[in-house]
Parts: structure tokens; sequence; C-alpha cells
């Protein structure tokens, strides 16, 4: 089956998913998340075979090219001196000369650009799908990922012991990992609203291989809890930044990140042994559901805030794939220089049709 249609079958996975209430994270059912990428991984291989034989059929273009415009300009050099003895021979001569160059130079024209274009439009479409293809495999596993780590992290926090004493003010138990909000000390009555700012320690986060470091580090997050007959609803709020590498030019570069969550807890959850993502809040543990990791919640927000390209400005040029040097800071000395050396006999033609002023290569 073709890459694309397996990416649309995918796309539309992922958006026919079940969403979760109140949140904008889907369900996703992990068998058909692994197949698809099974069956892109077969398909793969096909396309990668047919652009390697783009390419060879381009390289075989480019020599017929040259073989021709080489026996055409044999044949016009052998024209030329059979036809030198006479004055009014080699006027014919040096016209027809001049036809079967103009004749080679439009010819050459047309064949090399015919499969430069038809070479580029084959392999814009492959990068195009491998980028497709790539960008879905990236958001599936994240998503696995992610949910991996919140579930270990609840299965967790079922097992923790009794509580002990907790900080009336910010629901914060001594001993507790930093970030766990036990919501009974906030003195929540049904139909009210209780407020705390939780210090959050965030980690960094690892894109693409590169590191970015948030800023500040440690952190305070606003949470809100209201209580209502039908559970209880969670909101929290915080802001910050990334700091790391540009993704084109490795400069240095600034993600602001702000951060406006919600979640929702049904009442009457208290003992179910497995949590449903539809009605209980992931981020809720305890004996009873009522410590709230608000770290684990602030850092998965922070994960999902993160644009897909980091740069150091909207308009970066990146860097030169020949000599690295920054193109933000202006042209470098082999920024123009694209010419296929395989075109180096044409390329000589040219030139010496400019010196003898027959054309404009």
């Amino acid at each position: 089956m073709d890459v694309l249609a397996l990416i649309d079958k995918l796309d539309d996975l992922v958006h026919n998913a079940r969403a979760v209430p109140l949140t904008d994270q889907v369900r996703i059912d992990r068998e058909a998340i692994y197949e698809l990428l099974d069956q892109m991984r077969t398909t793969i291989p096909e396309e990668i075979k047919q652009a390697r034989w783009i390419v060879k059929e381009r390289q075989e273009m480019l020599a017929e090219a040259k073989r021709e415009a080489d026996r055409i300009v044999e044949e016009a050099r052998d024209r030329a001196e059979r036809q030198a003895s006479e004055q009014e021979v080699v006027k014919l001569a040096q016209k027809q000369s001049e036809e079967i160059m103009d004749e080679a130079r439009l010819r050459e024209r047309e064949v090399r650009l015919g499969a430069e274009d038809y070479a580029d439009e084959v392999l814009g479409t492959l990068e195009v799908n491998l980028e497709k293809f790539t960008s879905a495999v990236r958001r599936g596993r994240e998503r696995l990922q992610g949910k991996s780590r919140i579930w270990t992290q609840v299965r967790s926090c079922r097992t923790s012991p009794t509580p002990t004493a907790t900080d009336q003010v910010t629901g914060v138990r001594p001993g507790e990992p930093e970030g766990v909000v036990d919501l009974r000390r906030l003195g929540l009555v049904s139909g009210g609203a209780a407020q705390a700012d939780v210090p959050v320690a965030l980690h960094q986060v690892t894109l693409g291989g590169q590191e970015y470091l948030p800023d500040p580090s440690d952190l305070e997050a606003h949470l809100d809890v209201s209580g209502a007959g039908a559970g209880l609803g969670l909101r929290l709020r915080f802001a910050a930044d990334l700091r790391g590498p540009c993704q084109r030019c490795l400069a240095d570069a600034v993600v602001h990140v702000d951060v406006d969550a919600r979640d929702f807890q049904t009442t009457g959850r208290d003992n179910v042994d497995e949590p449903d993502p539809d009605l209980d809040c992931e981020y809720l543990g305890g004996p009873s559901r009522q410590d709230l990791d608000v770290a684990a919640w602030a850092r998965d927000c922070v994960v999902e805030a993160v644009p897909m390209s980091i740069l150091c400005r909207a308009d970066c040029r990146g860097i030169c794939p020949t000599c690295g040097t920054d193109l933000n800071g202006g042209e470098c000395d082999c920024a123009d220089d694209s010419l296929d050396p395989r075109w180096a006999a044409l390329g000589e033609l040219a030139e010496r049709l400019r010196e003898d002023g027959g054309g404009d290569g």
C-alpha cells in the first residue's frame, strides 16, 4: 500500500480517536497504531528503491546528453575544417556551425531542464512523504510514551503509604515528592473553589536529539480546584521559557510556553481498579484519589505546548550544507556553486560560445 494512504489512515485514526473530557488529549488504539507503523516499514523500502531508480535514470540521461553534445560539436568542427579551403565555403560552414551550435544549446537546455525538473519533482514528493511518515511516527511514539509514564505514576500513587500531616495552605505533605498536592487539605466544599500556588521542578526537554532547558526550572504553578456534584474541576496555569539550539542554524533559541490546562475527576470513583481516561484525572492517585501530581501534569503540559520547529527567529535561513556558514549573517562563497560536475563539458562549450559572441549560454 502507498505510504500516503497509510499516513491518511494514521491521520484518520488520530482524528477520529475518542477525546478525553476537558482536555485536548485523545485515546488511541495502540494495536492499530503498531499495525500501521509495521505497514509503513514494509512500504518505505519500495519508495526508496523507486528513488534510486530515478537517480540512476537521471544519470543516464545526463551521460547521453553529454555524448550527444560532444558528437554535435565534433561534427561541426569536422565540417568547418573540410570547407576551410575556400572563402565562401568557410562562410557557409560558419553559418551552418552556428546553426548546429544553436540547436545543440537548445537541445542541451531542454534535456537538462527536463531531467532536473523531473528528478526534483519526484525527490521532492519523496521528501514530503518521508517527512509526513517521520512526523506521524514521532507523534505516535510521544503519545504512547506519555501515556505509559502517566499510568506508571498513577499506579505508584495507589501503592503509597497513608498520608501524614499536611500543610494547611498549599496541601503539600512533608516527605512527599515536590509538586504533589493533597486536595483534601484545601478545605474544598461542594459548590466551592480553592486555589494554591504549587512549587514545580521542570525537567529538560529533548527534541530531535537536542536538549532544551526550562527557564526558570523551578517555578510556582497556580492550581484552581472547583467542587460540584459531578466531581472536581482542575485547572493549572503557569508560564516558562525553553532555551536551546535553533533547529536550522544551531544558534541560541528561546520558546515561550503559556500553559492553561484543565482536567476533571468524576465523583464516586475512589476505589476503582483501573482508571478510565473519560472519567478520571490521570494525575490523581493515592488511597482516595486525592493526591494530585501537579509536577507531572506541568511537565506533560510543557512538552505538549512546544512547537514542532524551534527557531531562533521566524525567517531563519539555517546554515550552508557545504561549508557550514550561518546564512543569517550573509551569503557564503559556495552558496551559488550548484553546477553538477557531470555538466562540465557543456559548461565549457557554453563558455566558448560566450567568448565568440554566439549566444547567452
